[in-house]
C-alpha cells in the first residue's frame, strides 16, 4: 500500500529460471531428444537467444548477477557468503515504480532468504520455519534426505524426497499469490525451478528416455567417469527436464487462462549448465567450459517481442536487468550496467563484437583435487568468435572458438593463432578485473 503508484500501461514482468538447465539439452537448440516440446511451441512466439552464457556456473553468483547487472567478480556472493547490499535489484527497482514484488523459489540451498537474493521482494516464500525444512536447508540435512535408501525408508519413491519443492509446488504459490495480488498493479514475479537439478521424476516421465531410476551406477568417488556413468546421468537429466517443460508449459496455460499474456513479458532461462564428463567432470560449479555457462534465453510478450527471432550473437545474462528496464518502458534511469539485449532484436548491426562477455567461479575447497576450481579462481571472457579460460591457481589457459568448437574439444591456446590473440585477453580480463594484465600465463615451462 505504501507503494508509488505504476506508470500507466507497465507490463507485468514474469522471470522464470530453470536450474541446472543447459541449452545443449533444449530440443530447441537441435538436441536429437525432444526434450522441451511445450516450451520450443511458446518460445516460437517470441524472441530466443542462442547463445546466453551466464556470469557463473553455479546458483548464488548466477542469481545475483541476474538480480543486479552485474559480472560474478564483482559480487560478494559466494560458496559461505551471500550477497550484500552493495549494488540495488531488480526487484528494488521495480517496487520503487510501483511493482507488487514476489519470488518463489525451490533452490532452498542457494537462493532461500539467508542467501540475499531475496532482497527488493515484498513477499518471498522459499521455505516456512519448520524442523523439516530447516533441515533440508543444511548441508547434512540434503545428504539424509535426499538419499535413495532414505528415500525408499519413506516410501517416497523416484527421487521426489519429502522436503523437496517440485514444480507442482512452486506453481502453485505463485498462482495463490497471483490471484489475491492488488489488481491495479503490475508485478514483477521471480520462480526458480530446481527439479532437473535435483532429478525430480514421475511416473508418467520415468523411462522415457530409458534411465533405469533404481539402478545407480556404482561410481566411486573421485573417480572419473566412465561413458556408461555419465549417460545413465544424461537419460535422468533429460526425462527430469521432458518433466519440468510440461509443468512450466502448464504454468503458461494458467497466465493464459487468467488473460494475461498480452500484458506480461515472460522471460525463461537458467542459472547455468550441467557437464557430464565433456572434460573429465560431472556436475557444475567446478568449472567454466560452455556446457556449464550455456544456458537458454527466450522473451515473450506480444506485440512488444518480435515472434520467431533468433539472435545469434554471444550474449551475458548479466544484461538481464538493463534489458528488462528498457521492456517496461517509462523512461526513467536505472541503476543496471550492461545495456538492453532488446537493442539486437530491433536492430541486428547494433551487436559489438568488441564487447567482453564475461563468467567466473571462485576456488571450490573440499571437492575433487583434479577439477579445475580446486586448484584456484577460474575466469572466462568471450571476444569475437573467441572463447577464453584462464586458471589463476595453475596460470593454465585455453581458447576455443565458439561457433566450430561448442564443447570446446580444440584448444588453441597453443597455436599460432591463439598465442597471438592471448595477450588481448589478458589485457581484456585485467581491466574487468583491475589486475595486472600479467595475471594469466601458461603453465607450460613458466
Amino acid at each position: 500500500a505504501g507503494l508509488p503508484p505504476a506508470a500507466a500501461g507497465a507490463p507485468n514482468v514474469l522471470l522464470i529460471v530453470l536450474d541446472t538447465v543447459r541449452a545443449l539439452n533444449w530440443s530447441l537448440h537441435g538436441y536429437a531428444r525432444e526434450t522441451t516440446p511445450r516450451l520450443d511451441g511458446w518460445a516460437r512466439t517470441g524472441t530466443r537467444f542462442t547463445t546466453a552464457l551466464a556470469t557463473a556456473s553455479w546458483t548464488l553468483p548466477s542469481h545475483a548477477s541476474l538480480f543486479t547487472g552485474r559480472f560474478a567478480h564483482e559480487l560478494s556472493a559466494d560458496w559461505m557468503r551471500p550477497l550484500d547490499r552493495r549494488w540495488p535489484t531488480l526487484a528494488e527497482t521495480l517496487a520503487a515504480r510501483g511493482y507488487a514484488t514476489a519470488g518463489f523459489t525451490a533452490n532452498l540451498g542457494y537462493t532461500s532468504r539467508e542467501t540475499g537474493v531475496h532482497r527488493g521482494f515484498a513477499r518471498y516464500e522459499d521455505y516456512p520455519i519448520s524442523v523439516r525444512w530447516t533441515l533440508n536447508c543444511s548441508g547434512l540435512g540434503r545428504t539424509i534426505t535426499r538419499s535413495r535408501s532414505v528415500q525408499r525408508l519413506l516410501r517416497r519413491g523416484l527421487g521426489l524426497a519429502g522436503s523437496v519443492k517440485d514444480a507442482d509446488q512452486v506453481n502453485a504459490a505463485f498462482l495463490r499469490w497471483l490471484d489475491r495480488r492488488p489488481a491495479r498493479r503490475p508485478f514483477f514475479a521471480f520462480l526458480n525451478y530446481i527439479d532437473v537439478h535435483d532429478h525430480l521424476i514421475s511416473p508418467t516421465f520415468a523411462g522415457k528416455f530409458g534411465a533405469d531410476w533404481g539402478k545407480q551406477p556404482d561410481h566411486r568417488p573421485g573417480a572419473r567417469w566412465t561413458e556408461a556413468e555419465a549417460r545413465w546421468r544424461v537419460d535422468r537429466y533429460d526425462e527430469s527436464l521432458a518433466r519440468l517443460d510440461a509443468k512450466v508449459g502448464a504454468l503458461l496455460d494458467s497466465l493464459a487462462a487468467r488473460g494475461l499474456t498480452e500484458a506480461t513479458l515472460v522471460i525463461v532461462t537458467a542459472d547455468h549448465g550441467e557437464e557430464f564428463g565433456e572434460h573429465g567432470v560431472i556436475s557444475h560449479g567446478h568449472t567454466l567450459y560452455r556446457p556449464s555457462v550455456h544456458v537458454p534465453l527466450v522473451f515473450v510478450r506480444p506485440g512488444q517481442v518480435p515472434a520467431g527471432r533468433a539472435v545469434e550473437m554471444p550474449v551475458s545474462l548479466r544484461d538481464l536487468p538493463a534489458t528488462i528496464m528498457d521492456l517496461v518502458g517509462g523512461g526513467e534511469p536505472h541503476p543496471f550496467p550492461g545495456r538492453s539485449l532488446a537493442a539486437l532484436w530491433r536492430d541486428p548491426q547494433a551487436a559489438d563484437p568488441a564487447r567482453p562477455i564475461a563468467s567466473t567461479i571462485r576456488r571450490v575447497a573440499n571437492q575433487v583435487p583434479w577439477y579445475p576450481a580446486s586448484v584456484g579462481d577460474l575466469h572466462a571472457v568471450v571476444l569475437g568468435d573467441l572463447r577464453y579460460i584462464v586458471n589463476v591457481g595453475s596460470r593454465r589457459e585455453e581458447l576455443y572458438r565458439m561457433t566450430a568448437d561448442p564443447l570446446e574439444r580444440h584448444d588453441l591456446s597453443a597455436t599460432p593463432e591463439g598465442a597471438a590473440a592471448l595477450p588481448r585477453f589478458r589485457r581484456v580480463l585485467a581491466a574487468l578485473l583491475g589486475t595486472p594484465a600479467a595475471a594469466g600465463r601458461r603453465a607450460q615451462g613458466e
